[in-house]
């Protein structure tokens, strides 16, 4: 206890994030004033008016959809998991084995394909230590590109992102060398990157589509940071309209809270076009002719994860995420615990056709 409460306390300073979502992990670090914990602020979703007229056809996205299967998601899964050893923590070699997972998949899709580095240091440990931040090769974001087919709205992007990071709060070490699966945060959300990818095979869209793999999110959204002032500078893929991110979306919630089956959209109301995304999420819900998520609630105080980096440079950013998630994390969440027992295949295939859908849409615009 004491040893995971110290490890709290670290990483609740340097970035007051998803492991104080809850009153248990807030408890941990003993915060007892409001302004120094967020926890999440849901509200029933209200429709304004402001869902994206697509002109894709349904029936070209129920037929990719059919491919975002219980089982597809589940082998998907499985799959990263393996190929990284038990852990894709920074300081782990399984991170860069995750980066090379996701950058094979995007180019079998097709797609072009770019690492963008950035420069970080593994936590907990002093910058004096350069020999042991020197081991560890610093893996980047991981970037698949497909270009638009409208003249005009192709010079505008849809980026559809997840981290593929994990980490072991409760036990870890500065090399990083504990078990740390992360099946759940955010293996699920890298899945339905993946399986994004393979339906964009053979599958164009007006607007350009930009799928990211973001690396150290759970070290303060670092990744993310330093991804989004770097393409809007440079300007390499156009103009960013929104953004939509997938963290933790496979576990399906515990039935006696009526939380079964049930998600969270999460934004920012402060931030121009943010209710676009969440409408337009709203409405594609009811478009699953599998099996669709049950319900949802809305948050418009958005924190935490890698739609904050867009949303605080004024792009509209949604996040995806399982309605239970503060019971999960305090449960198993940041451990060797993070692994498949508790999950729900079907539901984090609901979630990434969920994800897929709202994409298409913002992607085709009328």
């Amino acid at each position: 206890m004491s040893k995971s409460a110290d490890l709290f306390i670290l990483n609740a300073i340097r970035e007051g994030f998803k492991h104080v979502r809850s009153p248990t992990a807030a408890s941990l670090i003993q915060i007892k004033s409001a302004s120094q914990v967020k926890f999440e602020d849901l509200e029933a979703w209200k429709d304004s008016g402001a869902a994206i007229d697509s002109a894709i056809e349904m029936s070209v996205i129920h037929n990719k959809q059919h491919e975002f299967t219980a089982q597809k998601f589940q082998d998907t899964l499985k799959d990263l998991v393996a190929v990284t050893e038990g852990s894709r923590y920074i300081g782990h070699p399984g991170n860069k084995k995750a980066a090379m997972h996701l950058m094979k998949t995007f180019k079998e899709a097709g797609l072009e394909v770019k690492e963008h580095k950035f420069a970080y240091q593994l936590p907990n440990v002093g910058s004096g230590k350069n020999l042991l931040n020197a081991m560890f090769e610093k893996n980047g974001n991981i970037a698949g590109f497909k270009k638009g087919t409208d003249p005009v709205l192709s010079k505008e992007t849809i980026v559809i992102g997840a981290h593929y990071d994990s980490v072991n709060w409760r036990e870890n070490s500065p090399t990083g060398m504990k078990n740390a699966p992360g099946v759940d945060d955010n293996g699920s959300g890298t899945t339905a990157l993946l399986m994004i990818a393979n339906a964009l095979k053979n599958h164009n869209s007006k607007r350009s589509i930009l799928l990211v793999g973001f690396n150290a999110e759970e070290e303060g959204i670092l990744g993310s940071k330093a991804f989004v002032p770097e393409v809007l500078k440079s300007g390499e893929y156009g103009t960013l309209k929104a953004a939509l991110i997938a963290d933790e979306i496979a576990f399906a919630g515990r039935k006696e809270k009526g939380l079964d089956r049930k998600a969270i959209f999460e934004t920012s109301g402060k931030v121009p076009g943010a209710m676009l995304l969440v409408d337009t999420a709203a409405h594609t819900v009811q478009e699953d002719n599998d099996s669709k998520i049950a319900g949802f609630m809305v948050n418009k105080h958005g924190f935490g994860s890698d739609h904050m980096s867009f949303l605080d440079n004024g792009i509209p950013a949604m996040l995806l995420i399982e309605r239970d998630d503060e019971w999960r994390a305090d449960e198993h969440g940041h451990s060797s615990e993070d692994v498949f027992d508790d999950l729900n295949m079907e539901f984090g295939a609901s979630m990434s056709r969920l994800l897929y859908r709202t994409g298409m849409k913002l992607a085709n615009p009328k």
